[in-house]
């Protein structure tokens, strides 16, 4: 089983995220909200399973690390590789 990555967004600190509008009701609205992650998509080819998952970014002296970050990413693999064996993510 191979497992690649794919980051899904550039980290701005910031995230586009749709909520109920307490204004209309049944409505919706699209706020900015402040994060700590970027969207990863990991992607297994035996068997084929595509698993998104919010990754926590990595800080160096209170300041995003995109090298480290990038870096733990790319070690997670292994844990997706494991994850999926056990049928923990299908």
């Amino acid at each position: 089983m191979a497992i690649t990555h794919e980051i899904l967004e550039e980290y701005t600190g910031l995230r586009t995220v749709t909520v109920p509008d307490p204004e209309n009701e049944g409505a919706t609205k699209e706020v900015q909200d402040g994060v700590a992650t970027v969207l990863v998509k990991y992607i297994s080819d035996d068997p084929a399973i595509e698993y998104t998952k919010e990754f926590l970014i990595v800080s160096t002296d209170g300041v995003y690390d995109k090298d480290k970050t990038e870096t733990a990413i790319k070690d997670y693999e292994t844990t997706v590789a494991l994850r999926i064996a056990d049928g923990d993510i299908t």
